[in-house]
C-alpha cells in the first residue's frame, strides 16, 4: 500500500494547481454571472482577481494551526493534531463523541468561511470602486451599483 502511495505521489503535485485554479474559477464564474445577469458592466479578470485576493483566507486557519502547535502546545499527538480545526463548530465537541458524518460539516462551519464573504466583499470594493455594503449585498441595491 505505502509502495503504490509513493509510486502517485508526484501526481498529487500536478493536480494541485488546477484544482486551486478551479476552486476560484467556480465562484469568480458565480459572481460574474451574477453581475451579468443584473446588468452590471464589469470585467471578469477583476472579478477573478477579487477571488483570488479573498481565497488567502483560508491560509489563515492552516497559519493558526502552526503556530498553536508551535508556541501554545508544542507537545502534541498526531490525532491531536488532526483534529484540531481552529474557530470552527467541531472545535466546540470532542470529535470522540460525535458521530463520523458529522465530523467534515462541522469542520467546515467556521469562521473563516465566513471572512472569506468578507474579504471577497471587500476585494470586490476595492477592485470595482464600489462601497463594501454594496457588494457585500449588491442584489439589494443594483441601481446605485450600474455604470451603464
Amino acid at each position: 500500500m505505502l509502495e503504490f502511495r509513493g509510486r502517485w505521489l508526484w501526481l498529487t503535485y500536478l493536480i494541485a494547481p488546477f484544482i486551486t485554479f478551479f476552486k476560484i474559477l467556480i465562484p469568480a464564474s458565480l459572481v460574474y454571472l451574477g453581475f451579468y445577469l443584473s446588468n452590471l458592466k464589469y470585467p471578469f479578470s477583476d472579478v477573478f482577481k477579487a477571488c483570488v485576493i479573498a481565497e488567502f483566507v483560508f491560509l489563515l486557519p492552516v497559519l493558526s494551526k502552526i503556530l498553536w502547535f508551535e508556541f501554545v502546545e508544542p507537545s502534541f499527538t498526531l490525532e491531536e493534531f488532526n483534529s484540531f480545526y481552529p474557530l470552527s463548530l467541531f472545535s466546540l465537541f470532542d470529535s470522540s463523541l460525535l458521530e463520523k458524518w458529522f465530523h467534515y460539516p462541522f469542520k467546515a462551519l467556521n469562521v473563516f468561511e465566513i471572512g472569506y464573504w468578507f474579504a471577497l466583499a471587500g476585494s470586490l470594493a476595492f477592485g470595482l470602486g464600489q462601497e463594501f455594503k454594496q457588494m457585500l449585498d449588491w442584489s439589494g441595491d443594483l441601481d446605485a451599483m450600474r455604470t451603464d
